[in-house]
């Protein structure tokens, strides 16, 4: 009997999915990441049958899927989004485009009308940031912020 997509990549992570941990991650992503993994993941759809109903090749979407997962088992989009409480808001949105919805530099620095250097300036600032609120030991952090991703 073949194993489920899901069962795959609890192996392959070593980590055990539970639907509130994938659901409390991909709330980050943009929708329509969001979407497919809903699909394939917590629905068990079939890749093939995902692809189909959006028009899509078979190995793009199955690459799509794979390259989502590590996204959000990776520990910049974790250090990311356990920072964005922390962060002004402007600076959350800017580390939540970046980081968890992956702009290009390029496309970012247009949305906000500013030249990539200075688009670079601010990340550099901004990681900085994150990397200091992901040292503060979690006893710190305010009860509703521990373990929740």
């Amino acid at each position: 009997m073949p194993i489920t997509l899901r069962e795959s990549v609890c192996d392959s992570q070593r980590t055990l999915l539970t639907d509130g941990w994938l659901l409390r991650r991909i709330r980050y992503l943009d929708r329509s990441d969001r979407d497919l993994l809903r699909a394939v993941i917590i629905n068990n759809q079939s890749i093939k049958l995902v692809a189909r109903l959006l028009h899509s090749n078979y190995h793009f979407t199955w690459r799509r899927v794979l390259t989502l997962i590590r996204r959000i088992n990776s520990h910049a989009f974790t250090r990311t989004i356990r920072a964005l409480p922390f962060l002004e808001p402007d600076d959350a949105r800017l580390a939540r485009l970046f980081y968890c919805h992956c702009l290009p530099m390029q496309e970012l620095a247009d949305a906000m009308s500013v030249s990539k250097y200075v688009l670079r300036r601010r990340l550099d600032n901004l990681e900085a940031r994150i990397r200091v609120i992901d040292r503060i030991k979690p006893a710190a952090l305010p009860v509703e912020n521990r373990g929740e991703v």
